[in-house]
């Protein structure tokens, strides 16, 4: 597994997709912003767990996700199965990946990463439709994969929407120069949030 070192905002329920998009293109106009690459991509996210909720409550994400299409460079393979340990907004997150053109079973995804023991008997709790809207900058020499990421129920109402900025390559002291510079320039339209995303789509369905 390796770190993963990413800032997590909250964007108001109401905020509009279209107005908060003009926003975050104003803030990289602005400021200067060198985009390296933009897309918009639809996905499916699964979450696994086990009946006592041990990922949830251990602060894990297991999740699949589907929707990629690799024949035409979006991906590694039809499906991508993620792992996450730790503090979220911290440099102790770990993330692993497996990537995979078939549906692996519920067995078959704990023992890609190193958690048989804990999460063994689980299976999918949970699922999600997103839309990600994804902006690759460079900041002062340094890499950040920016991604404005909407999550919606199974009937499609919005669950909550979010604001990801993450270290590809470079200095994490300018990762966090980045993320100052756009709370200060958005107005401070999103506020800091310190839950894993699986976290709020329980939270979500739970509420139901």
């Amino acid at each position: 597994m390796e770190q993963e070192l990413e800032y997590k905002y909250n964007i108001a329920a109401d905020q509009k997709e279209a107005d908060m998009l003009e926003v975050i293109e104003q803030v990289l106009k602005n400021e200067s912003i060198c985009v390296q690459k933009r897309t918009t991509r639809d996905r499916v996210f699964h979450y696994y767990d086990t009946a006592e909720f041990a990922c949830l409550e251990k602060g894990w994400t297991l999740r699949r996700v589907a929707g990629f299409d690799p024949k035409n460079g979006d991906g590694k393979g039809l499906f991508r199965y993620d792992m996450k340990v730790g503090e979220v907004n911290t440099a102790a997150r770990l993330e692993g990946k497996h990537w995979t053109d078939t549906s692996l079973s519920p067995a078959e995804v704990v023992s890609h990463f190193d958690c048989v023991d804990q999460v063994a008997q689980c299976s999918v709790v949970a699922s999600a439709g997103t839309r990600h809207h994804k902006f690759v900058v460079t900041f002062f020499g340094t890499t950040i994969d920016m991604s404005y990421d909407l999550f919606r129920h199974e009937d499609g109402e919005l669950m909550f929407q979010e604001l990801e900025c993450e270290l590809v390559k470079g200095d994490p002291a300018q990762l966090d120069a980045f993320c100052h510079m756009l709370r200060k320039a958005s107005g401070e339209t999103f506020s800091i949030v310190a839950v894993q995303k699986y976290q709020r789509v329980m939270d979500y369905i739970r509420s139901l």
